[in-house]
């Protein structure tokens, strides 16, 4: 669930991004080309949906265990895995949509931190077979086995730690709509409202 907020939250900041590459001021040409070489290098456009499906998956996959082994019921645990197995696939059309966004983001992002000299020495690594390969290859090593392995042991401890953080919320929440009944009303919806007239 915290895998679907956290993607909802990524698809607002894309969108804030795009805002703030519009109005930024006009990035050096040169800086902007070899920027758009490079992120074209890491994220082929033809490749491009099917590696981030990838790493969707891979991450969606390891945090898979974390979030299951909270429910102690087998059958809970096992609709929570079915829930979490399908959410790349239901998300894939969202984050097809936002590519393009991030993909020039991502273009306008490198062209504001590096200088010109320094984008054009990256994009000329990047023409190279080695940088080529290493750069198209940055996005699998979500999938490699040791980085698995470790997402996983942290994503349980995220969890452990998350939850705990949890109960401190909801205490505090409670404890601040005890104090201000005026709140509690406004989160409560009106029931004589919500039931037709007889």
């Amino acid at each position: 669930m915290k895998f679907i907020m956290a993607f909802a939250a990524g698809c607002a900041m894309l969108a804030a991004a795009q805002a703030q590459a519009e109005e930024a001021r006009s990035a050096d040409p040169a800086a902007l080309q070899s920027a758009r070489e490079i992120v074209n290098t890491i994220m082929p456009p033809d490749r491009r949906n099917e590696m981030i499906g990838d790493v969707m998956r891979a991450i969606s996959d390891q945090m898979r265990s974390a979030v299951t082994e909270q429910f102690n019921d087998a059958g809970i645990r096992q609709i929570v895995d079915a829930y979490m197995i399908k959410m790349p696939d239901r998300l894939r059309p969202v984050t097809e949509r936002f590519m393009p966004v991030l993909m020039e983001a991502m273009i306008q992002a490198y062209a504001r931190e590096l200088s010109a000299a320094e984008l054009g020495q990256v994009a000329e690594f990047a023409r190279t077979p080695a940088g080529r390969h290493y750069l198209s290859r940055s996005s699998a090593i979500m999938s490699d086995p040791a980085v698995a392995a470790a997402n996983r042991t942290y994503f349980a401890e995220a969890q452990r730690v998350s939850q705990a953080s949890q109960v401190e919320l909801r205490d505090a929440i409670i404890d601040y709509v005890s104090k201000h009944p005026d709140v509690s009303r406004k989160m409560t919806p009106d029931r004589k409202a919500a039931t037709p007239s007889q």
